[in-house]
């Protein structure tokens, strides 16, 4: 387990120091070089995960591109992305307690979504034995398996929105987080 203050590396055993709200310009090149190094320790695993499992491996970036489109539309209609982050934020939550997360979500189409990332083995329910009956979901191996690769996407998504809000700003690129941290609304 990392100490306080530190991140585990997702590439080597070396924790990694966690970078101060203002970011220098040396924290910046290294997180740089982790993003770099990250995206190419990812781009080996799908090759060596591809030649393992015996799936084809496209080399054909626009092939390869519109298949894991057409993956992503199938397996990610509107809604399913918000209901696994609550999900994987929360854990476990009822029925209604994910209604009132989602805020504007119909209850059709959140039954609807649910069923289907139940189908694709992505979430579980579970019928509680109270009186009136009770549903808790929660996400399932894989679906922890897909919110955790997910995650460096998302977290390099926020870098680099981030950045372009600072450059466009004229001042030094500042986490979102380190914003809510001292009391200041997010720009």
């Amino acid at each position: 387990m990392a100490e306080r203050g530190r991140l585990e590396s997702p590439l080597d055993s070396e924790p990694v120091r966690s970078v101060a709200s203002s970011p220098s310009s040396a924290n910046h090149d290294i997180l740089e070089e982790r993003i770099r190094r990250f995206a190419e320790a990812a781009d080996r695993f799908s090759r060596e995960f591809s030649e393992v499992s015996g799936s084809v491996f496209i080399r054909d970036p626009v092939r390869s591109a519109a298949r894991n489109v057409e993956l992503a539309k199938s397996l990610f209609s509107k809604w399913s992305i918000e209901i696994l982050l609550a999900l994987y934020a929360l854990h476990e939550l009822g029925f209604q307690e994910l209604r009132d997360t989602l805020r504007v979500i119909s209850p059709r189409v959140l039954s609807e979504r649910l069923r289907t990332l139940e189908e694709r083995g992505l979430l579980q329910r579970e019928v509680l034995a109270t009186r009136p009956t009770r549903v808790r979901y929660s996400l399932t191996e894989d679906g922890l398996v897909l919110a955790r690769l997910g995650e460096p996407v998302f977290i390099f998504l926020k870098y680099r929105r981030d950045q372009a809000l600072a450059a466009r700003h004229g001042r030094r690129a500042r986490p979102s987080w380190a914003h809510a941290a001292d009391g200041q609304a997010k720009p």
